[in-house]
């Protein structure tokens, strides 16, 4: 159907995202790599921050876009811009005034997000704690949804469960879908397989 055009184009257009800065980082202002790069809750980051490694924890404020690649990442501060990030496991649990666009194994969002979050992993966990302003798009194989969505939600994959509070439309492709009962929306599901 549409949403896997979607999704797919989404996704396509996410690698290419990324393939281009990381072309563009060496001659970012800020770049922050190593085995464990660490972000300390005090620091300010003027601009956009590019950081790699295996162990990433982001604790301060970055006063732009953040992109990030590794192993196991942590956001626990502010940003101000967008997140686009890859990594085997992702949290996020700050406050990210736009977009949050990651795919690893396990995403954890948990979070204020201002914009639109494009979550693509194997398993996508939106915790009861977490806001998202605009859209959410995941393809993810395990996806448990628990946070307050301001717009649509379009989701693709294995298993879909939710208990969330969705503004507009919810609509899922999956076989196994659970809808809890604080699940709220307009909801469209096709079953798969």
């Amino acid at each position: 159907g549409v949403t896997m055009k979607k999704i797919l184009l989404a996704c396509a257009g996410f690698t290419l995202a990324l393939s281009i800065l990381w072309a563009g980082v060496a001659t970012a202002a800020n770049v922050r790599s190593g085995q464990s790069p660490h972000i300390m809750s005090n620091e300010v980051i003027d601009g956009t921050l590019y950081i790699a490694g295996n162990d990433l924890k982001m604790e301060g404020t970055v006063q732009g876009d953040l992109y990030c690649a590794g192993q196991n990442v942590e956001i626990t501060g502010t940003v101000e811009g967008d997140i686009l990030c890859a990594a085997q496991n992702i949290t996020v649990n700050g406050t990210v005034l736009g977009d949050v666009r990651v795919a690893g194994q396990v995403l954890d969002i948990k979070g204020k997000v201002g914009g639109s979050a494009s979550l693509v992993g194997q398993n996508v966990d939106v915790d009861s704690a977490a806001t998202i302003a605009r859209d959410v798009t995941v393809l993810s194989q395990q996806t448990n949804l628990g946070a307050t969505i301001g717009r649509d939600v379009e989701s693709l994959g294995s298993n879909f469960s939710a208990t969330a509070k969705i503004g507009s439309d919810l609509d899922v492709t999956s076989p196994q879908v659970s809808l809890g009962n604080g699940a709220q929306a307009s909801i469209t599901t096709s079953r798969t397989g």
